[in-house]
């Protein structure tokens, strides 16, 4: 039931703005190094996976000191980080989600305050639980209901780490119907309903400085009917 794996990637970002020479700067580039290992348990409906990554950002721009109000390309970011995974069926009904992300960000070349720091808005930690029900048998057959919670640890507001944004949890909830199991002329029609900050809680999502910050989604619902063949 073991599968290790590895994998090696690159990436890249366009980059908007120009230089002191008036030269478009290049795209952000990107190379990340990734071992992990899943594990399907013999005998159980049941998954889990755990991962490793470095990730390193080339290309970033940064403050350029023989031209003051200009940027240059010399900046990078490193972020390493640990991911885990976990899902398993229990008692046949109810379906079990679980996840735990860790993340190791740093400015590892600038030359601005943020050398050493933190780069803004991301968090260290960040965590979901949910479950879901499924009615197979009886007056509510083919009834599904779901909840989770959503949680994201502090993350720094400004590039300097001067002041951090507080940490939020937010909860979930779906409900959904097999619309087969009223009529089998219906088969493979679904509908669903998702709310997503179900109690509309009201957080700063992130802050690039000061004056730089955004307010997270309010309560957000969203209908579904699908088809499948």
């Amino acid at each position: 039931g073991f599968a290790p794996y590895a994998s090696y990637s690159t990436s890249f970002e366009p980059v908007a703005g120009t230089s002191f020479g008036g030269s478009p700067f290049k795209p952000t580039e990107g190379e990340q190094f990734e071992v992990g290992l899943k594990y399907e348990p013999p005998g159980y409906n049941a998954f889990f996976q755990a991962a490793l990554y470095d990730l390193t950002q080339t290309n970033v721009p940064t403050a350029d000191l023989n031209n003051v109000g200009f940027q240059i390309q010399t900046g990078e970011i490193r972020a390493r980080g640990f991911e885990f995974e976990a899902r398993a069926t229990v008692l046949e009904n109810l379906d079990l989600v679980a996840a735990y992300a860790y993340t190791d960000a740093e400015v590892t070349k600038s030359n601005g305050a943020d050398l050493g720091k933190r780069p803004p808005v991301v968090p260290r930690h960040m965590a979901s639980l949910w479950a879901h029900y499924t009615f197979r048998t009886g007056l509510f057959s083919g009834l599904g209901l779901g909840a989770g919670v959503r949680y994201v640890g502090k993350g720094a507001g400004d590039p300097g780490n001067t002041f951090f944004t507080d940490d939020y949890a937010l909860v979930d909830a779906a409900i959904s119907y097999d619309l087969s199991a009223a009529n089998a002329a219906f088969k493979g029609w679904k509908v669903q309903v998702n709310a997503q900050n179900l109690f509309d809680k009201e957080y700063v999502a992130g802050c690039y400085g000061a004056v730089q910050c955004s307010f997270g989604l309010r309560r957000t619902v969203l209908a579904t009917l699908s088809y499948r063949w």
